[in-house]
């Protein structure tokens, strides 16, 4: 009994997932629709498009990525320009602390922070954007990476006090 009712869900699945009428996409040209601006076929553009959140932009976005490691102990909240990034990702830096590595590109915020030290996952995964890497330290693994020219990138123990300034609000490390 329990086999036969299986066969009969099988098929029943498989005929419902079935349509005979397939879909006209004779007039398509391979684009992807995405922001309401329409070509003359009708099909609409992408290229006024930001790349890593698919939002409107008035013009073309050719500006490169920026990462930047972000503080997120306690201590350090609320963060500084998080809200604005593309993407954000939160991974494990060491024990229970997580830090986040934002990536910005449609909309650039004069201050972020606070930012912290570079781990070489972290890296790897902004290497993956082509981005501009920030941060203000690092893991003897990531010294190693970005000294090696792995990836640009800016570090606040070179340009601590002109690029980077700590915040009177917060408590060393937790710099902005």
């Amino acid at each position: 009994m329990k086999k036969s009712l299986f066969v009969f869900l099988f098929l029943l699945l498989t005929l419902t997932a079935c349509n005979d009428e397939p879909k006209d996409v004779s007039n398509h040209n391979g684009n992807q629709t995405g922001n309401g601006v329409k070509d003359d076929q009708g099909l609409e553009d992408l290229a006024t498009l930001y790349p890593l959140t698919g939002l409107p932009s008035n013009t073309e976005s050719t500006d490169r990525a920026v990462t930047v490691m972000i503080n997120n102990h306690p201590d350090a909240r609320p963060q500084t320009g998080l809200t604005d990034a593309d993407i954000v990702y939160e991974l494990l830096a060491e024990g229970e602390v997580t830090r986040f590595l934002a990536v910005y590109q449609s909309y650039k915020p004069k201050v972020v922070g606070p930012v912290r030290s570079s781990r070489d996952y972290y890296i790897e995964l902004a290497k993956g954007y082509n981005s501009l890497y920030i941060a203000h330290g690092y893991s003897p693994e990531a010294k190693k990476l970005l000294t090696n020219g792995y990836i640009d990138n800016l570090n606040g123990m070179e340009y601590d006090g002109t690029l980077f300034k700590r915040s009177s609000a917060r408590v060393a490390p937790h710099l902005t």
